[in-house]
């Protein structure tokens, strides 16, 4: 995206693996910025993505690469295997996937 012209905002809660790809962008003559950011976090989710457009303007595509567990047990089907978006939790009705935490 970087390539094409875009603006680029790097987020995760790694700020050393944020700030490298921020950095290889830059490098290779894109434009980019990192900001710290834990996606469980409405609040911060609101407030980081003012900043970038403080900084860049307005968001016109959006690439969301982030997983969040419901941690413990819930991240478990019953069977020791963790759960994804595609596998219903274990004792769902059929056709239902379990909700999402907020």
């Amino acid at each position: 995206m970087a390539r094409e012209g875009a603006k680029v905002a790097v987020t995760d809660l790694d700020d050393a693996q944020g700030k490298a790809v921020v950095e290889e962008i830059r490098a290779q003559g894109g434009e980019a910025a990192f900001w710290h950011l834990d996606v469980a976090s409405e609040a911060e989710v609101r407030k980081v993505f003012g900043e970038v457009e403080s900084r860049f303007g307005p968001i016109t595509a959006l690439v969301a690469n982030a997983g969040i567990s419901g941690g413990g047990n819930d991240a478990l089907d019953g069977h020791g295997r963790g759960l994804s978006p595609a596998r219903p939790k274990a004792g769902a009705p059929p056709g239902r996937r379990r909700p999402r935490r907020a």
